[in-house]
């Protein structure tokens, strides 16, 4: 400590930024060591892929993945993937009013036919309750998307269509996977490290639990 205590100010700032890097690299090291089930709390890869490859689905960067035919007029789906007949327009109808769901194949509809999802079903009951104006409740479903998905949709996508109410139904498996939905291009190169660094995780996570703590009640 004698000896660190006499090192000029420079040597001190360079030995203590390179300790700081070390002690962060070991950190992250345990957490992935003793955090390695996060990866895997969701649907298995190998069981991922067999369902894209199964359901006529193909990768997408951004949303990891996407329908591969569109649109499809027998499922329901229009161009933009929404699953909704007929499709909606843009701008949004005067005095109209729009919503969008999105989740995955519970508010998709698996095994339904497109108005037989609750998306759907919502829609014809707030179209009766309202007859003298547009409802449209739109379905951005798809099997497997979760709350990643759904604020990659609202910021890349359902925005532009004036939206009054998002409604997000995300059920089981609610965890990104690191080999399968990669960052978005659009982020920058210090979100993107964020994104992939679990060390930023907890260190947020500790913080926000402190500043909720302090807040009075």
């Amino acid at each position: 400590m004698a000896a660190f205590a006499n090192l000029p100010l420079s040597r001190k700032l360079l030995y203590s930024g390179v300790a700081v890097v070390l002690l962060l690299g070991a950190v992250e090291v345990v957490l992935r060591i003793t955090t390695h089930t996060l990866g895997e709390t969701t649907l298995p890869s190998q069981q991922v892929r067999e369902h894209i490859e199964s359901e006529g689905l193909v990768y997408d960067p951004v949303y990891g993945w996407v329908r591969k035919h569109l649109p499809d007029p027998w499922d329901g789906e229009d161009a933009n993937a929404f699953r909704r007949q007929p499709p909606i327009a843009q701008p949004k109808p005067p005095g109209g009013w729009r919503a969008f769901t999105f989740g995955d194949s519970q508010t998709y509809g698996a095994g339904l036919q497109w108005d037989q999802a609750y998306t759907a079903v919502a829609e014809r009951a707030l179209q009766e309750r309202a007859p003298d104006h547009p409802v449209e409740f739109v379905n951005t479903g798809l099997s497997g998307y979760g709350s990643l998905q759904a604020l990659r949709l609202i910021d890349h996508k359902i925005m532009a269509f004036s939206p009054d109410l998002l409604v997000i139904d995300c059920f089981p498996f609610d965890q990104p996977r690191d080999d399968v939905l990669a960052a978005s291009p659009r982020l920058g190169g210090v979100e993107r490290l964020l994104f992939h660094w679990r060390t930023w995780y907890v260190l947020r996570f500790v913080v926000e639990r402190g500043l909720g703590r302090m807040r009075p009640m």
